[in-house]
């Protein structure tokens, strides 16, 4: 029995779960909305409204000088928390500071009047091709939900449809 074990298992071990959990949050700020499996989804929901939390208060720090020392306390905090500390490769080092800046700078600032809840796990009718798994959508609560590229060229199809038809009509009511 599990008494008092807190935490899903996720059949991973630790050191993958841990890499689950930072991959799915730093895709979640990059994208702002993603989709994954129910189970992961609340599975990582928590991390992230710390990681947003965390950030929310940053830029009322940087106002102070004597609270600085304090924000760059909770931005170096947040980066910890999303990646490894020794990483050697130079490129992944810019990617580090966008995806914390994003979340700082245009993230954090939404959810100043916000006390908690800055995401939301919408379940998705289809399943995945291959293990037939269950699929969800992760996004933060203001995030527009994006329709795929195809529902959007065949609408402004449509658009352009009716509009054309809507000059030739005015056109031959013309004549």
């Amino acid at each position: 029995m599990r008494h008092k074990k807190r935490g899903k298992k996720l059949n991973r071990t630790g050191a993958h779960r841990k890499a689950l959990m930072r991959n799915l949050a730093i895709s979640l700020i990059e994208h702002e909305s993603i989709k994954t499996t129910p189970q992961k989804a609340k599975f990582v929901q928590p991390f992230i409204e710390k990681l947003v939390t965390l950030a929310k208060k940053i830029p009322e720090l940087e106002k102070n000088s004597k609270t600085k020392a304090k924000a760059l306390h909770y931005r170096r905090r947040i980066l910890s928390m999303l990646y490894r500390a020794f990483v050697d490769d130079p490129e992944r080092e810019g990617k580090k500071k966008t995806a914390v800046n994003k979340l700082i700078e245009n993230i954090a600032p939404r959810y100043v009047d916000r006390a908690g809840g800055y995401t939301r796990i919408i379940r998705l009718p289809k399943r995945r091709l291959g293990d037939n798994a269950e699929l969800c959508l992760l996004q933060f609560v203001d995030a527009e939900i994006r329709k795929p590229k195809k529902v959007e060229e065949k609408a402004e199809k449509e658009e352009e449809k009716s509009s054309s038809k809507e000059v030739k009509e005015a056109s031959a009511k013309e004549e």
